[in-house]
């Protein structure tokens, strides 16, 4: 059977954080297995999207456990900030851990609370906000995404949740739909489990 490129990648680059993130596995266990820790396939591609963009002040809505955000800090350069938004107060307290042991404190900022409160005291703009999911739950934070990324900034949403997938493009119920129907944004059509990525355009 020939080597997939997660295996692929495994095998040649492996995981600077794996460490890390087994101590997250770990405590994620401990605490009711709750919340979202995305694979070492997954936070590469995280990281190798925010490269991509060049970005430098970087918004999650999620913090994997702080393995993600390490992720995605090291893809940034020296100056680059990360505010990470964690509703969950078990992967808030880890990911704070994590960011202490990797003397990161300066660069990373973890808020601790429901998303809707949190993200209506940011300020941005953000280069970059990151999902963990385009289905409805993030639907009603739509505007303040909108509002908090740059022009030429992107929101990219990735599938690391089992949430339904919208039946219909048009669903106004789906952050997916609202992102695709504004005119605001210039957003690609994914196919399964595939990120969306939009791009703020005006």
């Amino acid at each position: 059977m020939p080597e997939s490129p997660a295996d692929a990648i495994l095998k040649h680059h492996p995981d600077p954080f794996a460490q890390q993130r087994a101590a997250a596995e770990k405590y994620r266990e401990e605490h009711g297995g709750v919340g979202t820790l995305p694979t070492y396939a997954e936070a590469r591609e995280l990281s190798v999207l925010v490269a991509a963009v060049r970005a430098t002040y970087v918004c999650m809505l999620y913090s994997g456990f702080g393995y993600a955000a390490l992720h995605v800090t090291a893809a940034l350069r020296h100056t680059g900030r990360v505010d990470v938004v964690e509703s969950d107060p078990h992967a808030a307290e880890f990911a704070e851990k994590l960011v202490q042991q990797e003397s990161l404190q300066d660069r990373v900022r973890v808020h601790l609370g429901a998303h809707a409160n949190v993200i209506g005291s940011l300020n941005g703009p953000f280069d970059t906000i990151l999902l963990d999911d385009w289905a409805e739950r993030y639907q009603p934070l739509f505007e303040d995404l909108v509002r908090l990324t740059r022009t030429g900034g992107c929101i990219i949403a990735q599938r690391l949740t089992e949430a339904p997938i919208p039946q219909t493009l048009g669903e106004s119920e789906s952050l997916l739909g609202a992102m695709i129907g504004d005119p605001r944004l210039f957003t690609s059509v994914p196919p399964p489990l595939s990120p969306v990525i939009g791009v703020r355009r005006r």
